[in-house]
């Protein structure tokens, strides 16, 4: 009892203190750094103040433009992203409209948006072909949210190339295990900035942070990259964050304009490609009506539009569709095809001639470019091609999703696949009960008479399988 009372009396006397100190100090929240009144502060001090500035950030709704130029071999060109986020502290919605820029006209490539309520993000994206007719590319449901939708005072993605958040970036520097803070300060825009220096596993990187405006992140270069570790682009040598025009709104500072630029370098440091991004602020409100703006609220989507899961789960892949505002598993399942034989080649809609798989074992693979888990057993498959093709098995691979014919080319292209990829041209729902698939990436495999012997296994467990139907 008296430990009890001893702990009530210390938890009031830091209260008391805490009072005090914000009578003193007007009110204003103090970061740890500032409590602490260092002069010459520890990397932890610096870290740790970043992320409080950071959470002190109330709910907002915002405006912004991303614009894209890029200078490569292969030519140039010009994207913009016009966009809107609103977070009320848990949930998060965040609206684009893409396009193109030619010849000084904005031609639309895609439009979406991404609600997050806490537990679970629901996407919906629109595509726009040539003629400028828009169709429903896809609905997505997420398990885990996109770090880079919890951007604050950062907003839209600038920082997605190195660490997606604020949280996210800081915890890539608490990781380096060479991390120090530079003796001298430097000035940004007459600001003296603590310069933060460290290997970390993207790339060498140097901070540059800014107590003078709530630590905010005023510079990022990281170099060395390791390839893929930070974009798809393979071939970035260097990122430079930097032109961050910062903004006073309601006592927070925010940035308000920034500059990004992937940068790739010959082996004598001649910059030979460079895509240039600068992200603007156009609006920004704290505490916003979000019922007035129509916040949370997924737009109308019709009813039967098929649902995917993204998700490390290949067994919530397919099974479900959209029905009057909800997700709804599908009704029919699929019919399992072992031991049965494999169902004539053309009812895939693809130009496959039965004859051309006579007296061979076939090895047939369904799989959806959208999907994590697809793109990645599409890779690994790929890797394993001369070795089955010396073991006279046919592989027959299939998108089971209706996708422009250049986004496949140019994703088969990018990852070196040699399969040749057939998009399968009917009734997909149909099919996939007809076919026995339960998820996505799906392989069926049968013996020379065409017998199905496993069917929805992983690439690991190839072998394992073929072994009985040699």
């Amino acid at each position: 009892m008296k430990l009890q009372k001893n702990k009530l009396k210390v938890s009031c006397a830091k209260i008391a203190i805490l009072v005090f100190v914000f009578m003193l100090q007007g009110f204003n929240v103090l970061s740890p750094l500032q409590a602490q009144g260092q002069e010459n502060p520890i990397v932890e001090s610096i870290l740790d103040s970043v992320i409080f500035q950071n959470n002190l950030l109330p709910p907002f709704s915002a405006s912004y433009t991303k614009t894209m130029t890029w200078e490569r071999a292969e030519g140039s060109g010009t994207s913009i992203e016009e966009g809107i986020s609103h977070w009320d502290g848990i949930k998060y919605d965040y609206i684009d409209n893409s396009y193109n820029l030619i010849d000084n006209k904005k031609v639309p490539t895609h439009s979406g948006r991404a609600i997050w309520d806490g537990k679970q993000g629901i996407v919906k994206q629109v595509s726009f072909d040539p003629s400028q007719k828009q169709y429903l590319d896809f609905v997505g449901v997420r398990e885990k949210a996109d770090d880079f939708i919890f951007q604050k005072r950062s907003f839209s993605t600038y920082l997605s190339s190195c660490g997606k958040t604020e949280e996210g970036f800081v915890d890539l520097l608490r990781k380096s295990s060479d991390l120090i803070v530079k003796e001298q300060k430097e000035k940004i825009d007459g600001h003296g900035c603590y310069v933060l220096e460290g290997t970390t596993e993207k790339g060498h990187a140097r901070v540059w942070i800014d107590p003078e405006t709530g630590f905010n992140i005023r510079k990022i270069i990281i170099s060395n990259i390791k390839n893929g570790e930070i974009t798809n682009i393979t071939d970035i040598s260097e990122i430079v964050i930097d032109d961050i025009q910062m903004q006073i709104v309601e006592d927070i500072w925010l940035p308000m304009s920034v500059s990004k630029n992937m940068i790739t370098k010959d082996s004598e440091g001649n910059i030979i490609n460079e895509v240039k991004t600068t992200y603007k602020r156009t609006q920004f409100e704290f505490n916003p009506d979000f019922k007035k703006l129509g916040a949370f609220k997924m737009d109308v989507i019709p009813n039967g539009t098929r649902v995917k899961f993204d998700t490390d789960n290949p067994k919530r892949a397919l099974h479900y569709f959209w029905q009057d505002g909800k997700i709804v598993p599908l009704d029919i399942p699929p019919v399992p095809l072992l031991g049965k034989t494999l169902p004539d080649l053309s009812d895939l809609g693809v130009d496959m001639l039965q004859e051309n798989i006579s007296n061979k074992v076939v090895l047939l693979c369904f799989f959806d470019i959208e999907q994590r888990p697809s793109r990645n057993f599409m890779i690994e498959l790929n890797k394993r091609v001369l070795e089955l093709s010396k073991k006279s098995i046919e592989i027959i691979v299939i998108h089971t999703v209706k996708v422009e014919q250049s986004k496949l080319n140019n994703w088969v292209k990018d990852n070196e696949i040699t399969l040749p990829v057939k998009i399968f041209q009917k009734d997909w729902e149909k099919a996939r009960t007809e076919w026995g698939i339960e998820a996505l990436p799906w392989m069926i495999l049968t013996d020379k008479e065409h017998i199905v012997i496993a069917e929805g296994f992983s690439v690991n467990e190839i072998d394992e399988k073929i072994g009985g139907g040699q």
